[in-house]
């Protein structure tokens, strides 16, 4: 999860942002009202954006919350007062 998040979402105005009761657990859900321009990607990134959504759609918030925990960025990081490098991001395993 980026640091901050929620000012990257609500800097633009077609994110609505709905929370919902799910299982007992306050979560939040965003939904854009706009279309998304995928123009500026090349192919090879609309590939690995076709990937993680292939994957992850039928997966839930919570498993997707495991799913993240099981990495090694993760692990090495858990309770450090330290961000995880985004270098990080490249030596995922689960994607």
């Amino acid at each position: 999860m980026p640091q901050r998040w929620d000012r990257v979402y609500s800097a633009f105005d077609d994110i609505e942002q709905q929370t919902k009761l799910v299982q007992e657990q306050e979560c939040i859900s965003l939904l854009s009202m706009g279309q998304a321009d995928m123009s500026d990607f090349s192919p090879a990134e609309m590939a690995v954006i076709d990937e993680v959504c292939r994957k992850m759609r039928p997966m839930s918030s919570r498993a997707i919350s495991q799913m993240s925990h099981d990495e090694p960025a993760w692990k090495g990081h858990v309770g450090k007062p330290e961000t995880i490098p985004f270098m990080d991001a490249f030596s995922l395993v689960n994607i």
